[in-house]
């Protein structure tokens, strides 16, 4: 594993971990069984978030895609750090962690979307190699009807 990679799921596991301090301030300091099933729903939703993280290689997850990209993690850590900040210290510290991390993603995030379209400047046209590219036009090759399309003479 590379590593960028390893430094990557680091950060990622910083980020869940004040998340996690979140939800463990948030079930030790409310007495609303609505809060209670709220704060299950958040540590279910942690240890998702946890073995989406573990897993290597990374899942394609084909409704969490917002989750692979810089700006939508960086979004979603910033808007649960919000959602759970609450007024005991292991809240604050815990929003603390996950908000920086998640304005991290998406200041880094942006740079690397600016940078690489300076980068890509210099555009090599080559000539594909690959018959896959081949064009034939309609008018020297007229569209094949499928059999089912063609009028049986049988029927009425």
């Amino acid at each position: 594993m590379q590593a960028s990679i390893i430094f990557g799921k680091c950060v990622n596991m910083l980020a869940l971990s004040g998340y996690l301090l979140n939800v463990i301030s948030l079930l030790d300091s409310t007495t609303s069984p609505l809060e209670k099933v709220n704060g299950v729903f958040h540590m279910l939703f942690l240890v998702f978030l946890l073995t989406l993280e573990i897993q290597e290689p990374t899942p394609n997850v084909q409704y969490m895609q917002l989750f692979l990209y810089s700006f939508g993690r960086g979004l979603f850590y910033i808007w649960i750090s919000m959602i759970l900040l609450r007024g005991s210290v292991l809240s604050i510290v815990g929003s603390s962690i996950t908000g920086l991390i998640g304005a991290l993603y998406i200041i880094f995030g942006s740079c690397q979307s600016c940078c690489s379209r300076s980068r890509n400047i210099v555009v090599d046209f080559d000539e594909p190699s690959s018959s896959t590219y081949v064009f034939h036009s309609p008018a020297t090759h007229p569209p094949q009807l499928p059999q089912y399309t063609v009028k049986d003479p049988t029927r009425r």
